[in-house]
């Protein structure tokens, strides 16, 4: 049970990780994207 309990939380963390960056990634890209056009315009 510990086992599958611990795995069972790594995984769950991993993805919670996995999504936070992801997120905060594509935020920053597309301010920098925003930031470009206002810049050019």
């Amino acid at each position: 049970m510990k086992w599958k309990t611990a795995i069972w939380l790594i995984k769950w963390w991993l993805l919670l990780v996995a999504g936070f960056w992801s997120a905060a990634f594509a935020g920053s890209y597309l301010g920098v994207l925003m930031a470009n056009r206002l810049m050019g315009q």
